[in-house]
């Protein structure tokens, strides 16, 4: 599966006039997004979104081997398939 995002890993980093934001690597040079929240919770779920993608992407590889997984396979490839832009 080809990803058309900015490939991980990402890392939750406070951005300049307060903002919480997600950045490629701990230099900042390139910020990925940047959020007004107040809360560097989302910061860190948004960081790890590459590497949650890829736990689902191997789960649906597994999980499409294993008799009585559908609705767990189907969750994951639905979740997949919403990060890829396939839904």
């Amino acid at each position: 599966m080809t990803s058309k995002h900015t490939p991980g890993p990402w890392i939750p980093v406070a951005v300049e006039g307060g903002w919480d934001g997600v950045a490629e690597n701990e230099n900042r040079n390139s910020v990925i997004c940047a959020l007004r929240l107040n809360n560097p919770a989302n910061a860190r779920l948004i960081a790890a979104a590459p590497d949650l993608l890829r736990v689902a992407e191997l789960l649906v590889s597994w999980l499409d081997e294993e008799p009585g997984a559908h609705k767990l396979c189907d969750a994951a490839r639905a979740a997949v398939a919403k990060a890829t832009g396939a839904a």
